[in-house]
């Protein structure tokens, strides 16, 4: 093993160690409600038109609001009956 090899492992090891350190004095609820909140953030991205589905426009007044859904999307949105047994069907006359 080269000098170099046993430096950067203690170090590994050691920013390890700290970073395990870290994350232990952040309270449980506080990582939980972090994680959530970038997950909602991830989620409000893909809702955008711009980078995702649309569904989050912009406006003015209140720098978002829902967006309008092409009819020729609405099929994604037909009603359905799911049966106890797994089974999915389409409710007839619906878009």
């Amino acid at each position: 093993m080269y000098d170099e090899d046993v430096i950067f492992n203690v170090i590994v090891l050691k920013n390890n160690f700290l970073r395990a350190k870290l994350a232990k004095l952040v309270p449980k609820p506080v990582r939980d409600s972090s994680s959530a909140g970038i997950g909602l953030f991830l989620a409000f991205i893909g809702l955008q038109s711009s980078k995702g589905i649309g569904l989050v426009g912009y406006s003015p007044s209140t720098l978002q609001t829902l967006g309008g859904c092409p009819r020729s999307d609405l099929t994604a949105l037909t009603p359905v009956v799911t049966a106890v047994n797994g089974t999915v069907s389409l409710l007839s006359g619906s878009a």
